[in-house]
């Protein structure tokens, strides 16, 4: 049984995410009803949402250090971060028809849409 001493405290996202899937799985969190076991499929199998935990745990592990270390040393540990958020965007916005065919702009229902949600 995974205990609290195993797990790692930081701000590897990723690792936070397999310590909960172990949890739920411990404790057959996903056998309690249909919505526990929908949340159990979406944390295992949703590869956007690992793609999203992946670029925020980089981020948070030393990513958001990037420029600062390529101006000091030269180089970095991590992937720009700001490329690999850009990529997911991309990828999304070829996935939306809407999106891919009109773009994205100020009277596109997408945006509009959005950003009455945002505001």
């Amino acid at each position: 049984m995974l205990t609290t001493s195993k797990i790692k405290r930081g701000h590897d996202l990723t690792a936070l995410l397999d310590n909960i899937i172990e949890i739920c799985n411990e404790t057959d969190y996903s056998n309690r009803n249909v919505a526990t076991r929908d949340d159990m499929d979406f944390l295992i199998n949703n590869t956007r949402l690992h793609k999203i935990i992946k670029i925020l745990s980089d981020f948070a592990q030393g990513g958001r250090y990037y420029n600062l270390n390529i101006v000091t040393n030269g180089h970095s540990g991590f992937d720009e971060p700001k490329d690999k958020w850009e990529e997911l965007e991309t990828e999304i916005c070829l996935e939306n028809k809407q999106i891919s065919d009109n773009g994205l702009n100020d009277s596109s229902p997408i945006f509009i849409a959005t950003s009455h949600k945002v505001i």
